[in-house]
């Protein structure tokens, strides 16, 4: 899983099921086809490899124009 949160909390992006190599699950810094505001995006991502193990991972991201 990869989410990603504005700074309210409220979810702009999300992309299951896919590789890590998969480019075209890029967050691209939009939200319902729009652009976005600059600003600090908070983003989560769940990981499951091969042996099942699960990993979670967090961060942030500036978003410039």
């Amino acid at each position: 899983k990869f989410l990603i949160f504005d700074r309210w909390g409220s979810l702009v992006y999300q992309a299951e099921d896919f590789l890590v190599s998969d480019v075209s699950k890029a967050w691209k810094g939009t939200f319902r086809n729009e652009k976005l505001n600059p600003g600090v995006y908070v983003w989560l991502v769940q990981v499951e490899f091969t042996d099942g193990k699960i990993l979670n991972f967090k961060g942030d991201v500036t978003l410039i124009r």
